[in-house]
């Protein structure tokens, strides 16, 4: 059983059941499923262009191997999977399984298929996220929250202006993924180094065949940035989730409590203390994110091949392929189900969003004074005392203002009653809404 993070790989992956079916068979052996579908297309064309009979391509359709044979033979596994597959073929057409290829046209091809389908899922998954983040947008339009910068209090925000950022976080990883869909999606059947042993109108109908592209040129393998460029996408949507999760775990803290991450019946947070109420889930999800982008690293280093073809990206793509496809469609899984279990304390918002004394609307005060004619040097210098003194809980900002000798006389309290007003700061909040359809 494959092991990451120190567990069971199925841990994971039985969020995502259909992603793992393709990515973790033991020993990897699932990938055949796809390498056979290509192998049966060349039949299927070879035999049209009259290279070899109909009866053999038919043979080659029916051919089938045991993937515990494949693992118990050991080596070359996909000279094994030839081998077997030959071996359920009548001997007078054994010679018509894998005619003219070389391994790696198999396999690409087969890995561009792999590709497509996960992406697939990996996209539906990403639209589940999307809907969930717009619901939960949709019921907090005119929930006021903090907006903050460097951890600090900067102007008041609405949390569905919050959720709209994720969103549209995620539907930009969504974007990069339907791009790299289609630019992973290519085959090639030309050959142990890209000069052809079958005739490319071969590889061209295989490739239609199977809804893929063939590569413009190739070696004995596809390009390694056409799998950098789907593997990026998979990053960019898992470092989306981690920028959600990080943030909902930050606003779980106790001295903000604004929101909280669902908490079953039952469940414990600390062994030692009961009253805790950790965001596991958030932290998991952003620990995991950290491990997909690593390998990130590696697929970046594959993309150099020598000459023709060299060995050293295959090992690393056996274990970084399906650890970055199967944490990744589980990191989305599961910051759904946290979205849609989410918890949202709006007073405890207006409560933080009031603890400074009015000071976050020193912007709001500046520009008023400026427009008075007042030197704006002054200005920004007194209304940073005063709001200074009112964090430290030495009145407010309105009172610590109007009773600046320099600033106070042009100030009446209606005047910063009239700025000091958080609908103020969010004036454009439905212009906004309205770009994501709420």
């Amino acid at each position: 059983m494959p092991v990451i993070l120190g567990a069971p790989i199925d841990r994971y992956a039985k969020k995502v059941p259909e992603l793992a079916e393709i990515w973790l068979s033991p020993e990897g052996v699932g990938k055949f499923r796809y390498i056979h579908r290509v192998e049966v297309a060349n039949a299927h064309v070879q035999a049209k262009q009259g290279l070899i009979s109909n009866a053999a391509a038919k043979a080659v359709a029916r051919s089938n191997y045991d993937p515990d044979e494949i693992i118990r033979r050991g080596g070359h596994d996909i000279n094994a999977f030839i081998d077997i597959c030959r071996e359920s073929m009548p001997p007078e057409h054994r010679g018509a399984f894998h005619r003219g290829l070389t391994s790696f046209d198999v396999q690409d091809t087969g890995f561009a298929l792999m590709y497509r389908e996960s992406a697939d899922l990996m996209l539906n998954e990403l639209v589940i996220l999307a809907v969930g983040l717009q619901q939960l947008a949709g019921k907090h339009k005119e929930t006021l929250m903090m907006g903050r910068t460097h951890g600090i209090h900067a102007k008041p925000i609405t949390f569905a202006f919050k959720v709209l950022n994720w969103q549209d976080f995620v539907l930009r990883a969504r974007e990069r993924l339907i791009w790299a869909r289609d630019a992973i999606s290519v085959g090639k059947l030309s050959g142990a180094v890209g000069v052809y042993t079958l005739p490319p109108e071969i590889e061209k109908e295989v490739c239609r065949q199977l809804g893929l592209r063939p590569a413009k040129i190739s070696t004995q393998i596809l390009p390694r940035d056409l799998h950098a460029d789907f593997f990026h996408a998979l990053t960019t949507a898992a470092s989306a989730c981690e920028n959600i999760a990080n943030d909902i775990r930050n606003y779980q803290r106790t001295d903000l409590w604004e929101m909280a991450e669902p908490f079953p019946a039952g469940m414990k947070g600390s062994s030692a203390m009961p009253h805790k109420r950790n965001p596991e889930k958030c932290e998991q999800i952003v620990g995991i994110a950290r491990l997909v982008r690593n390998d990130m690293g590696v697929i970046y280093e594959n993309i150099v091949t020598g000459h023709e073809r060299t060995l050293e990206q295959s090992s690393p793509e056996r274990l970084c392929h399906p650890e970055m496809v199967v944490l990744t469609g589980y990191l989305v899984h599961s910051l759904s189900e946290i979205i849609l279990g989410l918890e949202v304390f709006p007073d405890r918002m207006l409560a933080n969003m009031n603890r400074t004394g009015g000071a976050i609307y020193s912007e709001s005060v500046k520009v008023l004074l400026q427009d008075k004619g007042i030197d704006p040097e002054l200005v920004y210098r007194a209304i940073q005392e005063a709001a200074f003194k009112a964090m430290a809980g030495e009145g407010d900002l309105k009172s610590n203002l109007l009773a600046n000798p320099e600033i106070g006389p042009n100030l009446t309290p209606g005047d910063l009653d009239a700025v000091m007003d958080p609908w103020l700061e969010v004036v454009h909040r439905d212009e906004i809404y309205a770009r994501f359809g709420l």
